[in-house]
């Protein structure tokens, strides 16, 4: 079983830096896979596998997705409720090495999605990546 903690933003602008490199210490000390830092910004451990954006977030609405991997294969997407249980599934082929927007509602994802907080979770061979959502 992962665990994901959450941390605020704090600190000033120009010590991002310095707080990411604090907070990847934090996830190999805890052996953690994934760190959510603000409202949805994710560190992982294997950050080239893939790079996974989500907006608008929070959405009352369509919600959008852009995926870039450095490999041509297929990607799981996993909309998840935060204790796990899976809302829906789908899978994709961005090309490599370019950004590929899709619209969750296009994928069947956004069906009926309650107000609350979910996890984007987006898999290939070379890791995993995961994005809180919010749905207003």
């Amino acid at each position: 079983m992962a665990s994901i903690f959450e941390f605020g933003n704090i600190g000033l602008p120009d010590e991002t830096q310095v707080r990411k490199e604090l907070m990847r210490s934090i996830m190999r000390f805890f052996r953690m896979e994934h760190l959510i830092v603000g409202n949805t910004e994710i560190l992982s451990e294997n950050p080239a596998a893939m790079k996974l954006e989500v907006f608008p977030n929070p959405s009352t609405g369509r919600i959008s997705i852009d995926i870039s991997q450095a490999v041509n294969e297929t990607i799981t997407l996993n909309l998840l409720k935060p204790e796990g249980v899976m809302v829906s599934s789908a899978k994709v082929m961005p090309l490599p090495g370019m950004r590929t927007r899709y619209v969750l509602d296009e994928l069947g994802m956004n069906t009926n999605l309650k107000p609350g907080v979910y996890l984007l979770e987006a898999q290939n061979s070379q890791g995993k990546t995961v994005v809180k959502l919010i749905r207003n």
